[in-house]
């Protein structure tokens, strides 16, 4: 329409014109190029642009190629549109967070291909489909040819060289569902955590000679970037989904032996020592267009090592074999160069039915932190776990019911944890001793075993390490174990008393003796104390003599016999022990002479006997009293001896010369048995008027 304003109103548009231009175009006449309408209409045709739309997963559900449940949506991906007759890109997006993605404004009725991009790698992978819910369900046939012409879409799916899909859109219309299910040659993985490892680099060379291998024209996508070629070997870094592929093209040759090799990234070491692998070489069944999976899974194993970690890095592929896939490659984190293991316990010595705390220490000495850490703990015989008493650095740990494994024991195995920063970890647990403690040799052995596992680095059965594991030393640490209550160990108790009466009884009137040295017969020595009672513990429960030392007994003694268990005379005796006994076994003195209680009361008097004393040749004879010798009547205490009417006889050493010169005559060297004292009395006399006996005040009231 002509409306420049200025000209006359008779050359103006009407109000018809006006009204056809703004409402109804068809009613204006057509244009002449000689300008003789005011209004009017130039016809000409306009084409709608097309749009394409689609999903990128990772094909790890049950249905294979179809988008399920089970599959994992793979974002950032790169989705590229294509002129094949220039190779221009005409149109390129990334997919979202749900892996899928929209290219619009799309010329129509042409010939398109869409490919899809690994995000890190840049590798074109293949193959896409069309419809991911079902085969065709994006409504589009094959039909390059005709599609443009009957104004419809098409989609064809890219085989052999071309890893790709071919499609014409319609006008005005979205061609849905042209996605790429991600199925890979294998994933690169962490052979502790299971896990794909980013930043790998995956080689694929020949093994020996495979006359006319040229990977640049011959493996499906080198030509279009993110391969590596270097000569007859092509690598491919991985991205954070480990995902690498080596598609043959229909003019490599039918069949050769590669080899897979992996470049780690930092902090890890291939080939695995955790999961080796096979040592033969895959040789996959079927022909060209058949496909071998080595897992039935498109992810990382998650089964221990062993079969359901199989792979090969050595295969027979080519273009006349069939595609392998799932041929996921683990490699190994660094792992400590050393590590220390000690351990000690809050008691050396306990009883059946105690319990005590156990402390290990796991330093690490060099190389990296362990991400776990498991220690294997042998117990003692009898030694049992105390459920829920483990901490690891001062926390208890996350699931006691199941950490340690093996518990109650004999064998724990104690999974800590990765290390902190401090480097070292510190485990404590409790222990009670019980029933057949006594029988073992209380020494807990542990060692400590360093994995990147994190469900721990021992096998299945609690006690074997893991393939590639780092162990410490053995820690031990012994507790001797005493029956207590419960001890097999017998203990004799007894006196050394006189008997007066002779009923073989200690009366309440009747005197223990002090300072009496009795040994057993395997060394160990016992001493009477103030009120002539002794006793040990821990005695095997078996026979034992015990024999009092006669040099030990007042001077005059005379033993009578206990008990008809002895080695013939009255200062030894059979001990019969049994388990836990507590066996009695006293010796009497039956004189009850003055010389003998004179003497029992002077070592009363001198307080609690901490050991036997015996007289050495050429030295003083020992006093039996506490009586300060050589001072006056003032600074010398009276003693209740001062009194006694006795002889003081002392046993003396025939053979050797005598203590300080000749014997005084109330030291004789008769011995002990055969002194007056010892004798029978005469009708009507006592012991104090023997033959012999000064008149008054013994030995010392001479002095």
């Amino acid at each position: 329409m002509v409306d420049g304003g200025g000209e006359i109103v008779a050359r103006r548009p009407g109000d018809a014109e006006r009204a056809l231009f703004n409402g109804n175009p068809a009613g204006l006449p057509l244009c002449d190029p000689a300008v003789q309408h005011n209004a009017c209409r130039d016809p000409a045709p306009v084409q709608l642009a097309g749009a394409i739309a689609g999903v990128v997963w990772s094909d790890i559900g049950a249905a294979a190629r179809l988008l399920d449940a089970g599959d994992k949506r793979l974002p950032g991906w790169v989705v590229e549109i294509i002129d094949p007759a220039s190779g221009r890109v005409v149109g390129s997006t990334t997919t979202g967070v749900d892996g899928s993605y929209r290219i619009g404004d799309l010329v129509p009725g042409t010939a398109l291909a869409v490919r899809f991009r690994d995000p890190a790698s840049g590798v074109v992978f293949g193959y896409p489909v069309n419809g991911h819910s079902a085969p065709g369900a994006s409504g589009a046939s094959c039909d390059a040819a005709g599609a443009a012409g009957r104004g419809v879409a098409s989609s064809c799916v890219g085989s052999g060289a071309e890893p790709w899909l071919s499609v014409v859109l319609a006008p005005g219309q979205q061609l849905t569902q042209q996605s790429l299910p991600v199925d890979p040659s294998g994933v690169v993985y962490d052979s502790g955590n299971r896990q794909p490892v980013a930043g790998a680099t995956v080689v694929l060379s020949p093994v020996g000679s495979c006359p006319g291998w040229n990977p640049a024209t011959q493996l499906v996508g080198a030509s279009l970037g993110g391969y590596q070629i270097n000569g007859s070997s092509v690598a491919m870094t991985v991205g954070a989904d480990g995902f690498y592929q080596f598609l043959f093209g229909p003019a490599a040759p039918a069949s050769c032996t590669f080899a897979i090799g992996v470049t780690p990234p930092a902090g890890y070491s291939a080939p695995s020592g955790v999961i080796p692998p096979a040592s033969s070489t895959l040789s996959p069944p079927g022909g060209p267009t058949a496909v071998f999976a080595v897992q039935p899974q498109a992810g990382p194993p998650t089964a221990p090592a062993g079969a359901g970690t199989l792979y090969y890095l050595q295969v027979t592929a080519g273009s006349g074999v069939a595609n392998v896939v799932h041929n996921h490659v683990p490699i190994d984190p660094a792992l400590p160069g050393g590590i220390s293991l000690s351990k000690t316990g809050d008691r050396a010595v306990a009883e059946v039915g105690d319990t005590l705390r156990y402390r290990i220490t796991v330093q690490l000495t060099s190389g990296a932190r362990p991400r776990q850490t498991t220690v294997v703990d042998r117990l003692p015989a009898g030694f049992t776990y105390v459920r829920g008493s483990a901490m690891v650095d001062g926390v208890a740990i996350a699931d006691p019911n199941t950490n340690p494994v093996g518990q109650p024991g004999p064998v724990l195995a104690f999974h800590l944890g990765p290390m902190g920063a401090s480097n070292s970890q510190v485990l404590q647990y409790r222990v009670r001793v019980g029933v057949g403690s006594q029988q073992g040799d209380g020494i807990n052995r542990a060692r400590a075993h360093a994995c990147a596992v994190p469900a721990g680095c021992v096998g299945a059965d609690g006690r074997t390490p893991l393939a590639n594991s780092v162990a410490t030393n053995e820690g031990q640490y012994r507790v001797r174990v005493s029956g207590g209550v419960f001890g097999v160990e017998a203990c004799v108790l007894g006196k050394v008393f006189v008997d007066c009466n002779g009923n073989h009884v200690q009366d309440a009137e009747e005197l223990g003796i002090p300072g009496v040295r009795l040994v057993l017969t395997d060394g160990t020595t016992l001493v009477s104390d103030v009120e002539g009672k002794y006793s040990v513990c821990g005695l095997p429960p078996r026979s034992h003599v015990l024999r009092a030392d006669p040099h030990t007994l007042p001077r005059g003694s005379r033993l009578t016999t206990s008990s008809n268990r002895n080695l013939g005379d009255a200062g030894s005796l059979w001990l019969d022990l049994k388990n836990g006994e507590l066996h009695r076994a006293d010796f009497i003195e039956g004189s009850c002479s003055n010389t003998v209680l004179d003497q029992v009361k002077a070592r009363r008097a001198q307080g609690e006997v901490r050991a036997p004393e015996t007289e050495r040749a050429g030295k003083p004879a020992l006093r039996f009293d506490s009586k300060a010798h050589g001072l006056d009547a003032l600074r010398t205490p009276q003693q209740g001896t001062d009194n006694a009417n006795q002889l003081a006889p002392k046993a003396r050493d025939t053979n050797g010369a005598p203590a300080h010169g000749p014997a005084a005559a109330d030291e004789q060297d008769t011995p002990t048995p055969a002194l007056p004292m010892n004798r029978p009395p005469p009708p009507g006399r006592d012991t104090g008027s023997a033959p012999g006996a000064p008149a008054a005040g013994g030995r010392d009231a001479s002095r």
